[in-house]
């Protein structure tokens, strides 16, 4: 087995890429478009991961890698390994998730930090009304630096989030950052913000609560599903509670019926901005 550190041009990976006839894995395209983002970003780093060839010279390992590198154009340097035996080993061991990531790097509440970080980034590249969407469309390297770019404004709401037991704190504190930025699009500290505190006081308790105010009908919708045995999805959910931040973002007034999928109100897949404006 013979190591060395290498520097893949397009022209190489498409070479090494015709090697790849023993690998059952089908590439994954929003991985490849992920890889290829970072590439051509020049925020691909040498990391010790490999690319890897075995003793017949088949490509094993490094195909996303490779492919990244053709759709971008762009040459990277990593490290490639020849002549290994062909095993069922490779890729099998657990991968770093993102919050492990963020906690190596000083992050408090990490995990909560990287799921409030992919739906933020979510919303931002036009998904938030998206079922299904596969987080591979982001790198790792765009969550990560996401959330240390912004750490001091995802922790501040996270205190808020974690005190409501209805809605994920994920979901909760994206929807408060989301909903409560300056007129730039830029965050905002949730804490700072009126209607976003007794939007999630609300939400909370229920204390003082009338029943026309939107959130009154999204936490009584959501208290009767927790009840159910076939809950509602992840999705549905997001949906209904952007559709009550906007609602109370405008100074609308909600009935029951408001609380449903079939939007007649303001549209749920985009917050309102600067909502302090918004309701006055």
């Amino acid at each position: 087995m013979k190591a060395t550190i290498e520097h893949i041009t397009p022209e190489i990976a498409t070479r090494y890429l015709e090697q790849n006839t023993g690998n059952f894995r089908r590439p994954s395209r929003a991985r490849v478009m992920a890889y290829a983002a970072d590439m051509k970003a020049r925020k691909w780093d040498v990391n010790g991961d490999a690319i890897r060839f075995n003793k017949r010279g088949v490509l094993m390992d490094g195909q996303h890698r490779l492919l990244a590198c053709e759709m971008s154009r762009e040459p990277f340097t990593t490290l490639v390994v020849r002549g290994i035996n062909e095993t069922s080993t490779i890729d099998t061991g657990k991968a770093r998730t993102l919050g492990e990531w963020l906690k190596h790097n000083g992050i408090k509440n990490a995990s909560i930090s990287a799921a409030i970080s992919k739906l933020i980034l979510q919303h931002n590249a036009g998904l938030w009304w998206r079922n299904g969407v596969s987080f591979e469309e982001y790198s790792n390297r765009e969550i990560i630096d996401f959330a240390l770019n912004n750490d001091a404004l995802i922790q501040r709401a996270i205190p808020i989030s974690k005190k409501i037991a209805i809605v994920p704190p994920s979901l909760i504190a994206s929807v408060l950052l989301l909903g409560t930025r300056d007129s730039m699009g830029e965050l905002q500290d949730p804490q700072g913000n009126k209607t976003a505190m007794w939007f999630a006081e609300g939400l909370r308790d229920g204390i003082g609560l009338k029943t026309t105010d939107p959130v009154f009908h999204f936490r009584q919708k959501m208290i009767f599903d927790s009840k159910r045995t076939v809950r509602i999805n992840s999705f549905y959910r997001r949906q209904l509670l952007s559709k009550a931040w906007n609602m109370t973002a405008l100074g609308h007034d909600a009935k029951r019926r408001h609380m449903e999928m079939k939007l007649t109100g303001p549209t749920a897949h985009k917050l309102i901005n600067n909502i302090e404006e918004a309701t006055e």
